[in-house]
């Protein structure tokens, strides 16, 4: 199942990729994983703003494991 999450970049510290942070912009990211459908659906109807938030860094930042160099990525 794939879910569409509009409006999003994400920059960070090169030195650290625990501190990616997520911030709603002009970009497009698709994340492909049936459960996380289900705990975006639930934070997006029952949290607020903040945690859906912490929920995009907690899964964009598995995305950035796989990129080399992230500095560019504004």
């Amino acid at each position: 199942m794939r879910i569409y999450i509009a409006k999003i970049i994400l920059y960070h510290n090169s030195e650290n990729i625990e501190r990616i942070l997520a911030v709603i912009v002009n970009c497009e990211i698709y994340i492909m994983n049936y459960e996380l459908q289900h705990i975006y659906d639930f934070m997006l109807k029952k949290l607020a703003v903040n945690s859906l938030m912490i929920f995009l860094v907690i899964t964009l930042k598995n995305i950035f494991k796989i990129i080399s160099d992230c500095r560019n990525i504004i």
